[in-house]
């Protein structure tokens, strides 16, 4: 998977490196308008109500870390 939505979804960084992972995302994507961001965001994401997936990106990062995984 994308290294920069690993850590955007939480699986191998800290929750307080989203907004890093995320401005180096929409800066290689030449994203610097609001209409282009609108756009990116809609052809690539789900929106939903912060929080509500928080028990599914909980399991989806514990499997992908495997069971031999050490933070």
């Amino acid at each position: 998977m994308d290294p920069y939505l690993n850590c955007l979804y939480s699986i191998c960084c800290p929750p307080e490196a989203r907004a890093a992972a995320m401005t180096k995302l929409l800066t290689e994507h030449g994203l610097d308008t609001p209409e282009k961001f609108a756009a990116f965001l809609f052809k690539h994401f789900d929106l939903v109500p912060a929080g509500s997936l928080r028990p599914l990106v909980t399991e989806v990062a514990r499997l992908a870390r495997g069971a031999d995984y050490k933070p």
